[in-house]
């Protein structure tokens, strides 16, 4: 899992010499017929297949741009290291990989306007699920900074969309004066 992780970081991979891309395909749900995942135990094989659902359903979900599944499906194997090592990841609903995946749909659904490499917001997440790709081995709280990055930024954004709104409000109630 880890030399997956790592070798992933432009989103494509090879597993038993199928390319795989982490933007359009499951590779979670591709472990699971590997030699690996048949060896796994059976509370292994059931975490590696709740995972592989999750993968599926953010997959498959036509209100994420593309390119923001992409950035999803490059967390796919350390989302995936966290469940097989943590019990508590589908039990609790604010485990913090749980609550970045969550954030990061959230934020982009419905969002297909620019939605790529270059606009500021696609760029600022895709440096944090790189982050958390780079620098996660065991460490949950990777997760938990990424969010707080996330949350902060999302917030950064907000005040700034509603400055704006503010700003243009009031040039609307003086032009409306004017006249």
């Amino acid at each position: 899992l880890d030399q997956l992780q790592h070798r992933m970081p432009d989103g494509v991979a090879e597993l038993d010499g199928i390319a795989i891309h982490a933007a359009r395909d499951n590779l979670v749900a591709l472990l699971q017929n590997s030699q690996w995942g048949q060896a796994l135990s059976q509370m292994d094989a059931m975490t590696l297949s709740l995972v592989a659902l999750l993968f599926d359903r953010l997959f498959e979900d036509s209100r994420l741009p593309l390119a923001i599944r992409g950035l999803i499906g490059r967390l796919q194997i350390p989302v995936l290291k966290v469940a097989l090592r943590d019990s508590s990841f589908f039990a609790r609903k604010q485990h913090p990989a749980r609550q970045l995946l969550d954030r990061l749909a959230e934020a982009a659904v419905d969002w297909h306007d620019g939605a790529d490499i270059g606009n500021p917001r696609f760029d600022k997440f895709s440096a944090i699920v790189s982050w958390v790709v780079t620098h996660f081995d065991n460490d949950v709280s990777v997760f938990s900074q990424a969010l707080d990055k996330l949350d902060a930024f999302l917030q950064e954004e907000a005040a700034a969309a509603a400055s704006q709104i503010q700003k243009d409000a009031e040039i609307l109630a003086a032009n409306e004066l004017g006249e």
